[in-house]
């Protein structure tokens, strides 16, 4: 029914939910005036926890495997550094995806750290149509950022909701070259299986040669079969 439906849906920029009145979380009080305090309360709560534990899960995790595969840090390490890991800037740009202005998204994406300009990324997808076409321009640049995570959302952005077909061979392009991990890492090669899945159709001519590329995971040690199930649901009509 319509209740139950509305969990396939998009989802709001933020909920807000009386718990004792609705248990089962169906209304989302977010919009209204008359809790918008709480709103500001719960919100400035959760912000200053997310800084306080240092939440490494705003970063990518074909970046955290980049890092910790790499010997640099252990991910504790990267958590607690705050030039490698600038949260307070990153949580900025996170916090402002949902809303309908880009410009904060343009500034974020000539950023110099990845996971800023990954949120950005994720800003205009989430911004559908509306955004992309106003910044397709930049999608298009953001194809050949050296951080995978940051290309491969600018692609899917593109596949999705451009018109222009050299983009979308282009951005096909970039997605295809990460579907094979060796390319980057196992976890940026589920990132890109997803995409294809996600947006079958754009991807007939390329599933042969996807579903031939390497499977077992070579530096990583746990989450090691997500590509090779990934591949086999690839396989299902």
């Amino acid at each position: 029914n319509e209740v139950q439906s509305q969990f396939w849906q998009p989802r709001s920029a933020e909920e807000l939910y009386d718990l004792k009145a609705d248990p089962h979380e169906t209304k989302n009080l977010a919009g209204s005036p008359e809790h918008q305090e709480k709103l500001n309360r719960f919100r400035d709560v959760l912000n200053a926890n997310t800084l306080k534990v240092r939440d490494l899960g705003f970063v990518h995790e074909g970046r955290l495997q980049e890092v910790t595969f790499k010997s640099e840090m252990t991910r504790r390490d990267l958590a607690l550094d705050e030039k490698a890991f600038s949260l307070n800037e990153i949580l900025e740009v996170a916090n402002a995806v949902g809303g309908s202005e880009t410009e904060t998204f343009v500034t974020a994406a000539g950023d110099a750290n990845p996971t800023v300009r990954y949120w950005a990324a994720i800003g205009l997808l989430n911004g559908g149509k509306v955004a992309v076409d106003q910044q397709e321009g930049l999608l298009k640049k953001l194809l050949s950022d050296s951080a995978p995570e940051v290309s491969l959302t600018a692609a899917e952005s593109l596949i999705k909701f451009s018109s222009d077909a050299k983009a979308i061979a282009d951005a096909k392009t970039v997605i295809v070259k990460y579907c094979d991990q060796t390319n980057s890492n196992h976890y940026y090669a589920l990132t890109a299986l997803n995409i294809v899945d996600r947006h079958r159709d754009a991807f007939k001519a390329e599933m042969p040669g996807i579903l031939e590329m390497p499977t077992e995971a070579t530096k990583v040690k746990r989450g090691g079969g997500y590509v090779k199930r990934m591949m086999l649901k690839l396989q299902q009509p």
